[in-house]
């Protein structure tokens, strides 16, 4: 071959001796084998190599930090991200938990984690080539924690018991912290402001009653959670509930004109016996007759011996109610205010606006007849207010005997007190409907009581009887000797 070599060569010396320079033309391929190229290093970029020094760190029961190295071996191609892959548990595939974290940073935070929990993570690099190699995994087991707030905390009155039971109701936390949550702690902050005071613990289900709690009362309340561990969630969302009246009794609004700047409580009914000297307004009481035959005295003692804010009604206080019930349509026969007759139950008088039940009369709502209820608007009702009995009241809130004025003697429309001999009422505000000015005259003819004194007797009494007939209604008033137990006599309590 190297002879060949040699001739070829040779000939090509005696033809450039032989030809001008611009004569001779080599073929490529003559030539072809004394060229050699190097590849471009482009062309041999692949996949990056494994993370470095890769590590996970725990934090906290919710949390880790993973951290590693960028690949000894990039693939000469940039890094542009990592794939984290998580397995949950000791066992099983890591599943892709980030496909890409889209940035060349060699940390990341997981903060979705359970406490107490084995988590194992793996790491690879990605460039524009594609995924490299993961990295071997690492297992860490977080902290026990606090579980999460208990959820959507709601609350509201009891039904059966609107002024004395709160419900409260809520949703379990979505994690446990990696304990079991054994109990709930029920907080209850009233008045408003004066801070959180833990009242109960409840170690089963998601609800609670508040059987400690007062009628018109404004409460709030927070739930939190403990696990086994003994770790405390933060608080639930806070909720305000502000109580209803009693069971029995029936919400009257407010009125400034007689001082009365909160809503109070009085019975839907007049005062029953329970039996054991107590007035009881339970609907198993509904069907036993009003409680008479008792002194003023003993009557105001009954009522204030059902707890504190409870007492016998006071004048201003009845003469808010009958007010609100003048000024309701639906306790006229017409529906119209001041036309026709105001509602006055039992008064011996059989009419359109009364009833005669042939003395003190009782029973279930559902069969009274409804000349004996009033409206007070928002579906609030209250029975025998006028007719049926007379009933006790203070002349002032908390009073004695020795605050209602006297002097009165004898029968007469409301609007002519001062005309009784030796009366000191002068202040029809404390007695007399609103009297609007196209009914003429506004008293007893169409039932809104007339007044009845006897000398000498301080004990007032208020809406009529069995036996009253037209003076019957709302805003009659009387005096009775006190101390006297009438048979036709009762009371009715109030809260406030």
């Amino acid at each position: 071959m190297r002879k060949s070599l040699f001739k070829i060569l040779g000939l090509l010396k005696y033809a450039m001796h032989a030809l001008p320079p611009y004569i001779l033309i080599l073929p490529f391929s003559l030539l072809s084998f004394s060229c050699q190229f190097e590849p471009d290093s482009v062309n041999l970029a692949t996949f990056p190599g494994e993370p470095r020094g890769f590590s996970v760190s725990v934090d906290s029961y919710s949390q880790v930090t993973l951290a590693w190295e960028t690949p000894e071996n990039d693939g000469r191609k940039p890094i542009t991200g990592y794939r984290i892959y998580r397995r949950v548990g000791g066992q099983g595939v890591h599943e892709i938990y980030l496909s890409n974290t889209n940035n060349p940073m060699t940390t990341f935070v997981d903060d979705d984690l359970d406490g107490g929990q084995t988590y194992s993570y793996r790491v690879s690099a990605i460039s524009q080539i594609g995924v490299g190699a993961a990295t071997s995994s690492i297992s860490v087991v977080t902290d026990f924690g606090p579980p999460d707030a208990p959820g959507e905390l709601q609350g509201s009155v009891a039904s059966f018991d609107p002024g004395g039971s709160v419900i409260l109701t809520w949703q379990t936390p979505e994690r446990n912290g990696g304990a079991d949550i054994v109990n709930y702690h029920i907080e209850r902050e009233s008045p408003v402001g004066d801070g959180f005071t833990e009242i109960d613990v409840m170690t089963i289900g998601n609800s609670y009653i508040d059987r400690t709690v007062s009628p018109l009362t404004e409460y709030q309340y927070r739930v939190t959670a403990r696990n086994n561990v003994g770790l405390v969630s933060e608080a639930s969302n806070i909720i305000n509930i502000t109580t209803g009246c009693p069971v029995g009794y029936v919400l009257v609004d407010s009125n400034s004109d007689f001082d009365i700047d909160d809503p109070f409580c009085v019975m839907q009914l007049e005062a029953r016996n329970d039996g054991f000297e107590l007035p009881a307004t339970s609907p198993l009481f509904i069907n036993t007759e009003p409680w008479v035959e008792i002194t003023k005295e003993n009557a105001q003692a009954r009522c204030r011996a059902l707890g504190p804010n409870y007492d016998l009604i006071s004048n201003d206080e009845w003469m808010t109610l009958a007010l609100q019930i003048e000024s309701i349509p639906e306790n006229w026969s017409s529906g119209v205010i001041g036309v026709g007759c105001l509602n006055a139950g039992n008064t011996g008088e059989a009419y359109s606006c009364s009833i005669d039940g042939l003395g003190l009369i009782t029973g279930p709502f559902a069969s009274r007849n409804l000349r004996a209820r009033h409206s007070l608007g928002d579906a609030r009702h209250i029975w025998d207010f006028a007719g049926n009995a007379w009933e006790w009241v203070d002349w002032t809130r908390g009073g004695t005997l020795d605050d209602a004025p006297g002097g009165c003697d004898g029968v007469e429309e409301l609007e002519n007190i001062s005309s009784l001999i030796g009366c000191d009422l002068d202040t029809p505000d404390l007695y007399m409907p609103d009297n609007p000015e196209v009914i003429i005259p506004y008293n007893s003819s169409i039932y809104l009581g007339r007044a009845s004194f006897t000398t000498g007797e301080r004990g007032f009494v208020r809406g009529g009887s069995f036996n009253s007939e037209r003076s019957a209604g709302v805003f009659a008033l009387g005096t009775l000797d006190p101390a006297i137990e009438y048979v036709d006599v009762g009371f009715r309590c109030v809260y406030r």
